[in-house]
């Protein structure tokens, strides 16, 4: 299996400003790469 999706959206996390990199921000990041991870397995699965 391969998560691609998720590794795309990896990258396009660490390409945002870090000038804005609070740990609210670093939570919503995290929480925000876990759903798509759930999302992209649910495809994969489906």
């Amino acid at each position: 299996m391969q998560f691609e999706p998720v590794m795309g959206f990896e990258l396009m996390t660490s390409s945002l400003p870090r000038m804005r990199s609070t740990p609210e921000l670093h939570r919503l990041f995290y929480l925000e790469r876990k759903t798509r991870f759930e999302l992209a397995t649910l495809s994969l699965e489906g």
